[in-house]
């Protein structure tokens, strides 16, 4: 329910109440006056003869004892709103308590109740498993779930969920206050928060016991239950996605399910479709056979008809608890090996699943807001003579970004952030991190930063191993603990901030080094390891030494030259001899070294212990860490180097052929320049859109991904598959109205009355071209026509202007999936580069170089990774301005080590560095890590 239908029930029934509660009796007293008698009875009273006034005061003696019974309702409801228990009045089964419970539950909505606060601590990012559930068609958010007709995979997935259930059933004691209670009945899977959207137990009351009052009944039946994860309910306002919530007998609705544990059954009360996949990914769109969408069906996004959805749904689930940085860094990983143009046309990879539940579980939004915050914070302090202070852990939540410090931060915090009162933590916005500006040459100053997973509150929890003063052991649950250390391993070698960080294995599968080949080195001798890094690691000692610096930390910041501060982490799969754990540690404690250690099992010179429990929580109460680990288990491994192995068979295969086609329902008028439009849609760089109607900041980012798939199918798009690229896990027929209602009324109506977002005649999803511009549709009608006009260079030049940065980058969490599907991201790469070389040869045909460098550096803006691109600048520069070529060098080589090939350079762009810079090194030049 929004806000103002909440606000304009609550003043509804505070009307109701004081008409029943003051006006019924003053209407009675003014008809039939005081509720008492005038006189005292008599004896001839219970003889006379009834009349008319005997029998009216009769009755309005009966209405002044129905009436006190209500206010006694009211009065007993007011108290149990702000108690854990319901209270039962005699006769109030009438229907007067009802009314009561009903008219106190409105008027709360309307005053706030600390009781019935609907949680507010962020969510975890994904749940194990997802059960189908309904969400008020308001908050534009997708309910999950399957049509009746899913068949087998349906049933499979039902059969997830009642394992999730019986796992709860079975749990043993966990500590305090935590009990073992059988789990028989109805229950419910607690959903993961959308936007503002947070499951809580009024909202679970409301929708499957008609009360949200009835919420304490679903307290009372969980308080002190072991949840999956291993934590317990114990304060009302605060559940968790993931969480198997037990309910009263009568519940009823999608969502709700049944299990015998006994008979191993499992039924849906409510009729509604069968459960969910583990990660809630829908395997059959709610479609009727000719591919219309069923009225009142619950539509469920089609990954494609070859979809294996098991495999996404695992991998999104595995990756989406505690480990959407994990799955972030994987993606930009998986985005370098492809190359600057993505590879071959086609979209998505030889496993588009596999990546579908990669974007669904990435936070790439949040790995660019902790990289360029960092980056930022410590380059801003070098002017002072201030290094970032030691830092005890990160949090990132959906809002804002904090560093906690082990002690007081000592200085001042820079621009931008904010400083507790003690001084022990600074925060910043998400939004003013995403705004920050890096200046060059600014190095991550800490490589060595990994996430552990989720805590109670949903945030993201990062340490840097390398500020641990000794040995990081992983101890607890054999498995978990290996999960999480491969975990570990993976973010370091594929995360923006720790491009200068390599990973030494002992003891892992072969399979893990293949996620970064060029930076995991696989070892079967410790010994020789830790010779190898003790003679490494001697230079940055000795350097450090030298020049008086205490640490590499501060090294980093005195002299930002990432050949001299690369981090060696070394995990290993079980703990080493004595002797040589003792050797590690001092590798590790000394702070002149860049060393770190991981090690799963027991060390006792361990300095920070983490102890894993079966139910994949992470804990260190010498850290003060409590999460829901980020594990990358086998199986994820596994289809993660599937998915690598085949973006570098893509990149080799890959072409520069792009078919351009007219756009359908075009205007050419949006050509001009300057030309107006009502409605602008930009993609070539940030997405951002521009309208002139009403939308809520939360709806916001859900109305742009549906606006943009729009666009971006100018011939218009089936409601089903539109239903299915922008909700993978399923939406129900509400939900999408809502959410395409928004949309339209964002965009508004045109000069001839039609909505600018509209369906055609056979029902497609349409924008009207005559007054929304698309820059895509812009450039592409632009390139078109320089091909044909005998003077290209206006033309190339105008469609150039449309290029902003790069696009479909930093996309938030579980948005965009369909671009694992789709050429969109390839075609843009490739035609942006090859009209800024076309335009960039014209240009020097006339002399004009300085127009030249401009189309190769808007090329360069959005694609830093093209080689193409940088290599014909360096001969642009080596013809009108030699003197500054090495700087130009300097500059490629360091774009290229943050998004070009993690393999480096290639071969036809190092021999040009050589015959451009005869004796350059470029493996030596200063880079930006």
């Amino acid at each position: 329910m929004t806000g103002a239908a909440e606000r304009i029930r609550g003043l509804a029934a505070l009307a109701v109440i004081a008409v029943l509660v003051v006006g019924v009796p003053w209407a009675l007293w003014q008809v039939g006056g005081a509720p008492w008698p005038s006189a005292p009875p008599s004896l001839d009273s219970l003889t006379a003869q009834l009349g008319a006034e005997q029998v009216m005061s009769v009755l309005g003696a009966i209405l002044w004892l129905a009436w006190l019974h209500f206010v006694v309702c009211l009065a007993v409801e007011v108290v149990s709103a702000r108690s854990a228990g319901s209270r039962h009045v005699p006769g109030g089964g009438v229907g007067t308590q009802s009314l009561a419970r009903r008219l106190v539950a409105s008027v709360l909505l309307l005053v706030g109740s600390a009781s019935i606060a609907i949680p507010t601590a962020s969510a975890i990012a994904s749940a194990p498993v997802v059960a189908a559930s309904t969400v008020d068609p308001s908050t534009d958010q997708a309910s999950v779930g399957h049509s009746a007709h899913a068949g087998g995979s349906a049933r499979s997935k039902h059969s997830s969920v009642r394992q999730e259930v019986r796992h709860v059933a079975r749990a043993s004691v966990a500590g305090p206050g935590v009990q073992r209670q059988p789990v028989l009945g109805l229950h419910y899977l607690v959903q993961p928060h959308h936007g503002r959207h947070y499951d809580s137990l009024w909202d679970i009351s409301e929708r499957y016991l008609g009360d949200g009052l009835r919420w304490k009944e679903i307290y009372a039946l969980n308080k002190g239950v072991e949840q999956p994860d291993g934590s317990a309910l114990q304060d009302p306002d605060l559940i968790y996605p993931g969480w198997v919530l037990h309910l009263p007998d009568d519940a009823k609705g999608p969502g709700v399910i049944t299990v015998d544990l006994p008979g191993g059954r499992s039924r849906d009360p409510g009729g509604s479709p069968a459960i969910g996949g583990s990660a809630g990914l829908g395997g059959h769109s709610g479609a009727s056979g000719d591919g219309a969408p069923r009225q009142g069906s619950t539509q469920v996004a089609a990954l494609g008809p070859e979809s294996t959805l098991g495999t996404a749904g695992d991998l999104a689930a595995q990756l989406g608890v505690g480990g959407g940085l994990v799955a972030a860094g994987l993606l930009f990983g998986l985005k370098r090996r492809r190359g600057w143009n993505g590879g071959p046309r086609g979209g998505g990879g030889l496993k588009p699943d596999d990546e579908v539940g990669l974007r669904l579980a990435a936070d790439l939004a949040g790995a660019a807001v902790v990289d360029t915050a960092l980056r930022h914070g410590a380059a801003a302090l070098a002017p002072r003579g201030s290094a970032l202070p030691p830092i005890r852990a990160v949090h990132l939540d959906p809002q804002c970004l904090s560093l906690a410090f082990a002690g007081g931060a000592g200085v001042a915090p820079p621009p931008g952030w904010q400083a507790s009162p003690d001084g022990h933590t600074w925060t910043i916005t998400r939004v003013s991190a995403a705004g920050l500006e890096l200046p060059a040459g600014a190095l991550a100053p800490c490589p060595g930063l990994v996430s552990l997973g989720s805590d109670a509150q949903g945030r993201m929890v990062l340490v840097d191993l390398e500020r641990a003063p000794g040995l990081v052991a992983v101890t607890g649950s054999a498995q978990v603990a290996a999960d999480v250390a491969a975990s570990l391993a993976a973010e370091l070698v594929t995360h923006r901030w720790s491009a200068t960080t390599t990973v030494s294995l002992i003891g892992f599968v072969a399979d893990l080094a293949e996620v970064a080949p060029e930076r995991v080195q696989v070892c079967e001798d410790l010994d020789a390891l830790l010779a190898t890094l003790t003679a490494d690691s001697a230079a940055q000692q000795a350097i450090c030494l030298e020049d008086g610096l205490a640490s590499v930390r501060q090294g980093r910041q005195r002299r930002p030259d990432p050949r001299l501060w690369g981090l060696r982490v070394v995990v290993l799969a079980s703990p080493p001899t004595a002797v040589q754990a003792q050797c590690l540690a001092e590798l590790v404690k000394d702070p002149r070294r860049a060393v770190a250690a991981v090690v799963v099992g027991d060390v006792a010179a361990a300095a920070w212990p983490l102890e894993a429990d079966d139910s994949g929580r992470l804990t260190s109460p010498l850290l003060g860490i409590d999460v829901a680990a980020a594990r990358l288990r086998p199986d994820s491994v596994r289809r993660v180097v599937t998915l690598m192995l085949a973006a570098d068979s893509q990149r080799a295969a890959a072409g520069n052929d792009v078919f351009l086609s007219s756009v359908p329902g075009f205007d050419p008028a949006m050509l001009e320049p300057g030309a107006p439009a009502p409605v602008s849609v930009r993609l070539l760089g940030p997405l951002r859109i521009e309208a002139p109607g009403p939308i809520e900041e939360q709806r916001r980012q859900l109305a742009s991904e549906i606006v943009a798939y729009v666009a971006l199918n100018p011939a218009g798009v089936h409601p089903s598959v539109l239903a299915a690229a922008v909700w993978p896990r399923g939406v129900t027929d509400e939900v999408f109205a809502a959410a395409t209602g928004h949309a339209r009324r964002w965009l508004g109506t045109g000069a001839t009355g039609r909505p600018r977002l509209g369906r055609d005649a056979q029902g497609r999803w349409r924008l009207d071209l005559r007054e929304v511009r698309v820059d895509w549709h812009v450039f592409t009608s632009l390139v078109e026509r320089a091909s044909l006009a005998e003077d290209a260079v206006p033309d190339l030049a105008a469609a150039l202007s449309c290029v902003e940065g790069p696009a479909f980058e930093d996309l938030p969490a579980g948005r965009y999936t369909w671009l694992a599907r789709s050429s969109v991201e390839r075609d843009m790469a490739v035609l942006v580069a090859s009209t800024a070389l076309r335009l960039a040869a014209l240009a020097v045909e006339v002399g004009n170089e300085g127009l030249a460098h401009e189309a190769l550096r808007t090329g360069l803006d959005m694609l830093p990774g093209c080689e193409q691109l940088w290599r014909e600048e360096l001969r642009r520069v080596r013809a009108d301005d030699p003197g500054g070529l090495t700087a130009v060098v300097e500059e490629m080589y360091a774009a290229l080590d943050r998004h070009g090939s993690p393999r480096g350079a290639e071969p036809a762009t190092t021999a040009l560095v050589e015959e451009l810079l005869p004796g350059h090194d470029g493996t030596r030049t200063v880079q930006i890590a």
